[in-house]
């Protein structure tokens, strides 16, 4: 979705939605939002120099959108998400919307890289959302300076090649190698989307399985 605020100098700033939900009187919609130049500077500074007691401060916005595409991962019989960064908005509303009523929902594996507490804790509100039976099946790896621990996230970065290697084993001892469909979601820095692409056409040059990959950029 493209924001913008009235008054201000046109800009077309993209984000990306991880949540949204209505009761009867509210709509709520959730952006995360790292801040760099132009309006996201200008909103963080706003929320930063008027501090409330809940957090929050009125701000008028105009919004263009939402674009792209929605995937769906029942197409596959075993799907990845891989994020890094606020492209944890591309992976997350995935899972939070996930059926697990249904006896059509693939397998699932998602891992989320991050480098600052910080962006783990603007999102643990979603994480929480999360239902408790996927939570096993989601990872968070922490990068930045280890000066402090907490539990359920793991230092370092995910081994990206074993986890589709892992999924894909798991799927075709289940359902063969003919009937496996494998879906690699990713979004997140442009080093972490090279290595994705590289590791998915590993596996394709060793296997007859059906392997999709769908990437979102990201410039976190």
């Amino acid at each position: 979705m493209f924001p913008s605020q009235p008054g201000a100098e046109a800009e077309r700033t993209p984000l990306m939605m991880p949540g949204a939900h209505s009761d009867a009187a509210v709509q709520h919609v959730a952006f995360l939002i790292r801040p760099y130049d132009g309006m996201t500077r200008s909103l963080y500074e706003l929320f930063a120099a008027k501090p409330s007691i809940d957090g929050s401060i009125p701000v008028k916005l105009y919004f263009e959108g939402p674009y792209g595409h929605e995937h769906h991962p029942t197409n596959y019989s075993a799907v990845v998400f891989i994020a890094g960064g606020v492209g944890l908005s591309f992976t997350l509303p995935y899972i939070l919307h996930w059926d697990v009523s249904s006896d059509k929902q693939p397998r699932m594996r998602f891992a989320w890289t991050v480098r600052s507490y910080s962006e783990i804790d603007s999102a643990m509100d979603l994480l929480r959302s999360v239902d408790e039976s996927l939570r096993t099946s989601v990872e968070v790896y922490y990068t930045g300076a280890r000066d402090a621990w907490r539990d359920r996230i793991f230092l370092g970065r995910p081994r990206i090649e074993d986890m589709m290697t892992e999924a894909l084993i798991a799927d075709e001892e289940t359902a063969g190698s003919a009937k496996a469909r494998l879906g690699v979601f990713a979004c997140g820095p442009g080093g972490m989307l090279d290595q994705c692409r590289s590791d998915v056409e590993t596996l394709r040059a060793h296997t007859t399985a059906c392997i999709d990959y769908i990437e979102e950029a990201s410039t976190a």
